[in-house]
């Protein structure tokens, strides 16, 4: 039997935008991207057509830190 609380829990480094939802619920793809065309944080990344967020900026701006 695993104890939970000890176990590292598995978090992606980098989170596209249309996955967002699986991770923070009540954010939007189509926020990020209305918040990116604005020029407003959190900073997007992109890798040929995708585009990405970091997951540390995504909790920050969820938190009302950025």
């Amino acid at each position: 039997m695993r104890n939970m609380s000890t176990e590292k829990i598995k978090r992606p480094v980098y989170i596209s935008r249309q996955k967002v939802e699986v991770y923070f619920d009540g954010l939007s793809p189509k926020t990020l991207a209305n918040r990116n065309s604005l020029g407003l944080s959190p900073k997007p990344y992109k890798r040929n057509r995708k585009v990405f967020y970091r997951y540390d900026d995504l909790v920050d701006f969820v938190e009302g830190r950025i």
